[in-house]
C-alpha cells in the first residue's frame, strides 16, 4: 500500500505510535550522517521538502529497488502498538507492523525529474526485515 506525505524541512520521521513528541535536535555530525536515533525515534534527510510516496511492509529478507538513488538501513524496535511516519508539520501515517526487532531499510526512488525549483516527488519505501 502507498501513501502520500508532504515532506517539510527536509525530514521524514519513522516512529513508534505513542509517542507524542517524536521530532529530534540534529547535531552537525547527524546532519552529515544523514540520520538521527532517539529512543523509538529515526529521522532521516529527506531528499526533497515535497509530495511525496510512503510504501511500508514487512518482508522476510530486504528486497533491493535498483532504482533507489539512496539505500540505508538502521535498527528499529517495533512497541506493541505498529509505527507512525511523518514530517514536521505533516499529518502521520499509522502502518501496523508486528512487534519486534527489525533492520529497517529505506531506498529513496525518484519518480520524477527535479522541477526549476529543485523539488520533485520520490517513493520512500520503507521495508521492516525482522532480526
Amino acid at each position: 500500500m502507498i501513501s502520500k506525505l508532504t515532506v517539510s524541512y527536509s525530514q521524514l520521521i519513522v516512529y513508534n505510535k505513542g509517542i507524542m513528541k517524536p521530532f529530534l535536535d540534529w547535531t552537525d555530525a547527524d546532519i552529515k550522517r544523514g540520520y538521527i536515533l532517539g529512543e523509538g525515534v529515526i529521522s532521516f534527510e529527506a531528499v526533497s521538502d515535497y509530495k511525496c510516496e510512503i510504501a511500508v511492509s514487512s518482508p522476510m529478507h530486504y528486497d533491493e529497488n535498483v532504482n533507489s538513488t539512496r539505500t540505508f538501513s538502521l535498527p528499529f524496535m517495533v512497541e506493541s502498538e505498529g509505527i507512525m511516519v511523518s514530517s514536521v508539520g505533516a499529518n502521520s501515517l499509522e502502518f501496523t507492523i508486528e512487534p519486534g526487532e527489525y533492520t529497517l531499510y529505506v531506498d529513496t526512488i525518484p519518480l520524477e525529474q527535479p522541477k526549476a525549483n529543485g523539488l520533485y516527488k520520490v517513493r520512500y519505501e520503507l521495508q521492516f526485515v525482522p532480526n
